[in-house]
């Protein structure tokens, strides 16, 4: 079986609703190595801040009834990003970056998710730059 080996790590946002991006993270499943900063700033223009890092590729999935992915469901990474961006503030954009490998024999993974005020965008080492969101 292979393994893989990665690193997330992105800039910190201004959000616009703390509470709705809190109920984004119970909705939605990220991997236990994936670590994420959600802070509350009630004196100041924006409702919070928002950051995300870890050792492994950033991704989602929907979450079962218990708590865990629902793999068959599919890879949600997309549609999480996209409920996201609604609550980025305007003119800030979350920079998060994924780069890591599986064994010698796979194409390294490096992607940059771009999150702005109501768009995604996805660089990727394999497909370039698209809109995803």
């Amino acid at each position: 079986m292979a393994t893989q080996h990665a690193v997330t790590t992105s800039d910190s946002v201004p959000i616009t609703n703390y509470d709705a991006v809190e109920q984004l993270f119970n909705d939605y499943w990220l991997p236990a190595e994936i670590e994420y900063e959600l802070e509350r700033t009630p004196a100041a223009e924006y409702a919070g801040t928002f950051s995300v890092w870890g050792y492994a590729e950033f991704r989602s999935y929907p979450k079962r009834d218990a708590g865990d992915p629902d793999h068959e469901a599919g890879l949600t990474t997309e549609e999480f990003l996209d409920e996201l961006s609604h609550y980025i503030a305007p003119d800030s954009t979350l920079d998060i970056q994924s780069v890591g490998y599986i064994k010698c024999r796979h194409p390294p993974l490096a992607k940059r998710y771009q999150v702005a005020r109501n768009t995604v965008e996805l660089t990727n080492l394999r497909n370039g730059f698209e809109t995803v969101a």
